[in-house]
């Protein structure tokens, strides 16, 4: 399940993300909900691979081993 939660992100973009939220409440009088900060790698493939082709995927793969990343490419 993905996480809501602020606190996940690098506090960079944690910053950013309330500021712009901020911004929107006081701004434009709406509260925005940031519904997604950090997913499970296996989330994350299963909603990469739903807009790709096979051989798009197939290439991903290849690309994660070829940069030492078989662990990737076996989630993928």
């Amino acid at each position: 399940m993905a996480s809501r939660n602020l606190d996940d992100l690098i506090p960079e973009v944690a910053e950013k993300a309330r500021r712009v939220k901020k911004i929107c409440l006081e701004k434009a009088g709406f509260e925005l909900l940031i519904y997604c900060t950090l997913r499970p790698l296996e989330e994350q493939a299963r909603l990469y691979r739903q807009s790709r082709s096979f051989g798009q995927i197939k290439a991903k793969m290849d690309n994660f081993r070829d940069r030492g990343f078989s662990f990737l490419a076996d989630i993928i």
